[in-house]
């Protein structure tokens, strides 16, 4: 039944699955994907229109099983249930490197999310499902845009357009472009916890919706060159 099968996918026992719906007062429904992941399987099928989009695959790292896998893309997307994943985990704990790990090695890409920061990310994590998948509202060059060192806190920019926010910042950069002013590029640097003497980068990422042809090797090597000491 779907316990049994919700347990083989997240590789605890039927005992803990079992155990867990019984506390809950839960019923298993949706083939045995909570309510969150078929949300989730169904956005990022609208996103991937005109694609082969796979889910439950067993046949590609086998036995272990790829949640969604989009053939033409070489893409594989894994969406974590807090609880399912942390059990999971207390019986391997490399069991999402690993998973990573058999996918690179035959050429697929694995982007792995969790249920909670997809509710509170969901904007910006679909724009990087969008991106990974050549999926963009239009393109820019960045011979079209300016490269700027800028005392304004750019976290405004990563909170709209990075999965992960806002973040640490000491100086940052920007990509502007030439025709509108807009932002369409950011970059972030900080000390290392560890080492002050050294710099690290904290964070990139390009508005959503924009695929800034050459614009990660712009943003970098620009600001590389304006950060004294090391960068890690």
């Amino acid at each position: 039944g779907n316990l049994t099968l919700l347990a083989e996918k997240f590789g605890v026992s039927f005992q803990t699955t079992s155990k867990y719906f019984q506390r809950n007062n839960l019923k298993s429904v949706n083939g045995g994907i909570s309510a969150s992941e078929k949300r989730f399987r169904d956005e990022v099928k609208e996103l991937a229109q005109g694609m082969t989009v796979l889910y439950n695959v067993r046949n590609v790292i086998g036995p272990k099983e790829l949640d969604i896998y989009i053939p033409e893309k070489n893409l594989a997307i894994e969406f974590c249930g807090s609880f399912w994943h942390s059990e999971a985990m207390k019986s391997d704990k490399k069991y999402h490197y690993n998973k990573w790990k058999n996918c690179q090695s035959i050429g697929i890409k694995l982007l792995t999310f969790w249920d909670l920061e997809v509710e509170e990310r969901r904007k910006q994590i679909m724009s990087f499902i969008s991106s990974n998948l050549g999926i963009y509202d239009r393109r820019v060059y960045a011979r079209e845009t300016d490269f700027i060192a800028t005392d304004e806190n750019l976290n405004w920019f990563f909170e709209e357009n990075h999965i992960q926010g806002k973040v640490r910042i000491d100086k940052n950069f920007a990509l502007i472009e030439r025709n509108t002013g807009d932002v369409l590029g950011a970059v972030a640097y900080a000390p290392h916890h560890r080492d002050n003497s050294k710099m690290t980068l904290n964070r990139i990422a390009f508005k959503s919706g924009v695929h800034v042809v050459g614009g990660f090797s712009k943003l970098i090597n620009n600001s590389v060159n304006l950060i004294e000491g090391d960068v890690i």
